[in-house]
């Protein structure tokens, strides 16, 4: 451990890891914190303890792992070393991940790695993706190990595109053969894809006088995503003013999959509703998932119906002799409420005989 600062470094805590070949991990016991002059280096020693697996390990090792001293650089306060436990002469197969959980379309890389404590081995490394049933979802081809001499490591890196992968649990698997087919070792670690998913919602509903039929528009659309959404339920529903639901249709949808479309109408008679403002909500509901859309209704108060009556008469008589003065007498009784703004238009017509 090097003080490449200027001023001194005190209280200087280190901590150690070992990652075993079947991936648990045991914290070593540290040693006793340090305090680093300008530019001065320390050489620690750490007990591994007994290891009792036979493959690759990899010791962590970080300084100031609690971030507890302002440095310049702090990329440089970690290290990890792989080394190979063997109990006989056959290579030693390891297969590490930079990531063992990938975004969606993330890439899965990582690397290779044989080490032979015995006499030289020729052979092949096969690598492939398995889904959580085992099933194969990408071969990622054979490498060939020419010759491997005593003491010597081969290593490869991996790269795999996740694109077009539905979210879920994976393995990446390395198979280890001598020449002849034979396996010497196979390895494989766990890791994940998370899920993303993109569903538009959106409900509309236009004003209503009270008592009349209003229908309620609702649309999903399952956009994109690398997931299929399972056990989908949408609900419409009405609210008041206060929050209380006076209306509910629910719908279940079952297993739905990007691209999914779905456009109803709903419809509610109000017969019991009031005048005001409610609250319309479309709900899309899964074990996994909870998104939901609103809009507001006016309900209003229907206009009472107009009463008019109204009539026409000629005077002097019922007749009107032509060149002769007459008036066409017309007369509006309204028998309801008080109407405003009415306008009233009065035509007469030439019959087709004159």
């Amino acid at each position: 451990v090097r003080n490449r600062g200027a001023i001194p470094a005190n209280a200087v805590t280190v901590a150690a890891e070992l990652l075993a070949p079947d991936g648990s991990r045991r914290a070593l016991t540290p040693p006793a914190p340090l305090n680093l002059a300008a530019g001065e280096a320390r050489s620690l020693s750490l007990d591994l303890g007994l290891v009792e697996q036979t493959g690759h390990y990899r010791l962590r090792i970080a300084v100031d792992p609690a971030a507890q001293i302002a440095e310049a650089d702090e990329s440089n306060n970690t290290v990890e070393l792989p080394f190979a436990v063997s109990s006989g002469g056959d290579p030693l197969l390891d297969v590490s991940a930079e990531s063992r959980l990938l975004a969606p379309a993330e890439r899965l890389r990582g690397e290779l790695r044989v080490t032979n404590p015995g006499s030289p081995f020729s052979g092949r490394v096969r690598t492939r993706v398995l889904a959580g049933d085992g099933s194969l979802v990408a071969d990622l081809g054979e490498a060939t190990i020419a010759t491997l001499a005593s003491g010597q490591v081969w290593t490869r890196a991996l790269d795999w595109d996740s694109r077009g992968t539905l979210a879920g649990g994976y393995r990446l698997q390395a198979q280890l053969t001598r020449s002849d087919g034979s396996t010497v070792e196979q390895r494989e670690i766990p890791f994940t894809i998370g899920a993303v998913r993109r569903i538009a919602l959106a409900v509309t509903a236009e004003p209503a006088a009270v008592g009349s039929p209003v229908a309620i528009d609702s649309r999903l659309q399952f956009e994109t995503g690398n997931a299929l959404l399972s056990g989908a339920v949408l609900r419409t529903s009405v609210r008041t003013a206060d929050g209380i639901e006076i209306w509910s249709a629910t719908q279940a949808l079952g297993t739905l999959e990007p691209g999914y479309q779905l456009s109803k109408v709903d419809t509610w008679t109000t017969q019991a509703a009031t005048a005001g403002v409610y609250t319309v909500r479309l709900e899309l509901t899964s074990p996994d998932l909870a998104q939901s859309s609103e809009t507001s209704l006016t309900l209003y108060e229907p206009a009472a119906p107009a009463a008019l009556r109204g009539s026409l008469s000629l005077a002097p008589a019922a007749r009107l002799v032509a060149g002769q003065p007459g008036e066409l007498v017309y007369r509006v009784d309204n028998a309801a409420a008080a109407l405003a703004g009415v306008s009233l238009r009065l035509r007469v017509l030439r019959t087709a005989a004159q």
